[in-house]
């Protein structure tokens, strides 16, 4: 029974290749048996419309439940980040916060960790090669940390720690005693900083959940709340909501989360509370909204067109002017012709696999998201399908373009 989704995609497939060409549903349900996906969304957007939204694959694979477009709840995962800068600058337009002030203006009980790792190049004794060395040393007064600091992972607080169970909260999946944001990255606020603020870019999630939790003290107002205000209701997006795993019963298509296991089958993957990772990972949606969230980035709905091409589709700089290709929510990647970035987000954790591209050239937003994480998901060949495909005017459908 496990195998008979991909089965019959593989038998699809070959009937297809006997009959002719293939469209561009093929090729997904083609990749997504080569890379063992269950469910799938994909969207195409431009500034003016959203020119295709569609799911592939099933949303429950034991209850074989099929995924649907405008219902099925795949995790944003690290895109929420965009959602969370998104906010942080409509926040900042209304004069309710500031992006260059210490953060402890907002949060009196913040504090600085006492010690952080310095970086410096020696030569090696035996070799004479340089090498980065880190040695943990006191941390002087005179530093903090700013809100656009959080926002482009330039602060230095603690990203990635190896043991991801270690990251994530003793206790998270019982409400009893999961508090939310504050209490989910309360003893890793204490540990050393990876840098000194400003001078790296190191990305951390836990720079993100505290970027959530200055936001709600700046505008005394929970994060939940200011997304309904200012990205929900604007945009009329209504599935955007917390990954809270006490209620994934409640959640009307939360989707399940599959992996492999040692035998390379699809196995349902270990499910985790993410809700005190609100601003960071911590956020449901469906591919429609999704697609009508980037839409609104294209058009400038949620801030002015010059503070989103100033944070969000720029550049930003450390403290000695170098280049930072983390922008507000996103990652840039300079484009070969023109220059213009392509602006990137996505995710590689438990349930979700996931990329967005904007192509600000072409004023168009491709999103792809999965509810499957495992080695053999490439998210950029589906990329690479969706960017390859011409959309035809006004039937959600594409057209597959083959490489010439």
């Amino acid at each position: 029974m496990k195998l008979t989704y991909f089965a019959i995609v593989i038998a699809l497939s070959t009937q297809l290749y006997a009959g002719g060409s293939l469209s561009f549903e093929d090729h997904v349900y083609e990749e997504m048996s080569l890379q063992q996906i269950v469910g799938l969304g994909m969207a195409v957007v431009d500034e003016n419309q959203i020119l295709y939204s569609n799911t592939f694959g099933l949303e429950d694979k034991e209850r074989g439940v099929i995924a649907d477009r405008s219902d099925t709840l795949f995790r944003l995962g690290t895109m929420t980040h965009m959602v969370t800068a998104t906010l942080a600058l409509k926040a900042y337009e209304e004069g309710l916060i500031s992006l260059d002030k210490n953060i402890q203006e907002y949060w009196r009980g913040y504090k600085l960790p006492k010690k952080y790792y310095r970086i410096s190049l020696e030569r090696e004794k035996e070799t004479g090669e340089l090498i980065e060395f880190h040695r943990l040393v006191p941390l002087n007064t005179g530093h903090s940390i700013s809100m656009a600091q959080l926002l482009t992972h330039t602060s230095g607080l603690k990203g990635h720690p190896l043991d991801e169970d270690d990251y994530t909260p003793g206790l998270a999946n019982l409400p009893f005693f999961n508090r939310g944001m504050k209490w989910g990255i309360r003893k890793w606020l204490k540990a050393p900083l990876t840098s000194l603020p400003g001078t790296k870019a190191h990305v951390t999630k836990i720079g993100y959940n505290l970027a959530g939790i200055i936001l709600e003290k700046a505008t005394n107002a929970r994060y939940m709340d200011l997304v309904k205000k200012w990205i929900n209701i604007p945009t009329g997006i209504t599935s955007f909501t917390p990954d809270t795993y006490w209620k994934r019963y409640k959640n009307q298509r939360r989707s399940v989360w599959y992996t492999l296991n040692k035998k390379s089958q699809i196995i349902e993957a270990k499910d985790r509370d993410l809700s005190w990772a609100l601003a960071s990972e911590g956020l449901l949606g469906t591919i429609n909204d999704m697609a009508k969230f980037c839409k609104a980035q294209l058009q400038s709905r949620y801030v002015s067109k010059a503070l989103r091409n100033k944070y969000q589709w720029s550049p930003q700089r450390l403290n000695d002017d170098t280049p930072n290709m983390n922008s507000f929510g996103q990652i840039l990647n300079l484009a070969e012709s023109g220059v213009d970035p392509d602006i990137y987000a996505g995710s590689d954790m438990t349930g979700a696999k996931n990329i967005l591209k904007i192509d600000p050239n072409k004023k168009r937003c491709y999103i792809i998201m999965s509810n499957t994480q495992h080695h053999k998901v490439r998210t950029t060949k589906l990329l690479e399908l969706l960017e390859r495909a011409t959309p035809i005017n006004g039937k959600n459908k594409l057209k597959f373009v083959p490489n010439i």
